[in-house]
C-alpha cells in the first residue's frame, strides 16, 4: 500500500455565474454562484494501481460554514482549461463545450457527483471531501480521463479557501491518494511430492 500526498494542485481557479473568473488569487471563496475548479495530475501513479481512497483538503481562510459542498468531475470537452478561466470560456477564448459556467450535464462535467461533504467551521481548521475511487483510478497513468474536477454549492453562504498561490504550503490545496499495485505477481508453484515425500528408506 502507497500513500502519495499532491501537495499543491496543477491548476485552480475560481468562476461565477454572473461574469469573470478569478485564476491567481491565494484566496478564492464558493458559494451559489461561485464555483471552485481543480486539477491534480495523477500520471505518475501507475495506470494498473488500484486506489482505496482520494481525499481532498482545503484549508479555510476564515471562520466558514458548514454548508454542503459537491464535487464534479470535468469532461474531455473542457480539458483545456486554465487559470484564464471565466464564466464564459475554458481559457479566456473557447466556450465551454455545454454552457456558460461549465454548467451542463453530461457535457460540462459527469454525473454523479464524485463526492459530497459538509464543509468544517473555525478558522485556520480543515475540510475534506471522499472522492469516488474508482473514478480517480482512472485519472492514473500518462492516458487517463482526468481533466479535473469543480466544488459547487447551493448554499447562499460563502466560504473562503487558501488556492496553490499561497505563500504558506500547507495551507493550499492537496489531494491524498491511497493506493496498492493491481498487478497480477507471478507465484511459483510446486509439483505434488507424492506420497514418498519425506518418507525414510532402511536397508
Amino acid at each position: 500500500m502507497s500513500v502519495t500526498v499532491f501537495q499543491s494542485p496543477d491548476l485552480d481557479a475560481q468562476i461565477n455565474s454572473f461574469g469573470g473568473g478569478n485564476g491567481t488569487a491565494n484566496i478564492n471563496s464558493i458559494t451559489e454562484n461561485l464555483k471552485l475548479l481543480f486539477f491534480f495530475d495523477l500520471s505518475s501513479i501507475d495506470s494498473s494501481d488500484i486506489c482505496s481512497s482520494a481525499v481532498l483538503t482545503l484549508t479555510n481562510h476564515i471562520e466558514n460554514h458548514a454548508i454542503l459542498i459537491d464535487a464534479y468531475s470535468i469532461k474531455s470537452g473542457n480539458s483545456g482549461w486554465n487559470e484564464s478561466v471565466t464564466d464564459t470560456t475554458i481559457d479566456g477564448t473557447t466556450a465551454w463545450a455545454g454552457s456558460n459556467w461549465c454548467n451542463t450535464a453530461g457535457t460540462d462535467y459527469d454525473t454523479p457527483a464524485i463526492g459530497s461533504e459538509t464543509a468544517v467551521s473555525g478558522w485556520f481548521s480543515t475540510s475534506s471531501w471522499n472522492l469516488n475511487p474508482n473514478i480517480v483510478r482512472t485519472w492514473f497513468g500518462v492516458i487517463n480521463s482526468n481533466y479535473g474536477f469543480f466544488l459547487t454549492t447551493s448554499s447562499l453562504q460563502s466560504n473562503f479557501y487558501y488556492m496553490r498561490e499561497e505563500s504558506t504550503a500547507s495551507f493550499r490545496p492537496k489531494l491524498t491518494i491511497t493506493h496498492s499495485d493491481g498487478t497480477v505477481k507471478n507465484r511459483r508453484s510446486f509439483a505434488p511430492l507424492g506420497t514418498r515425500a519425506g518418507a525414510r528408506s532402511e536397508h
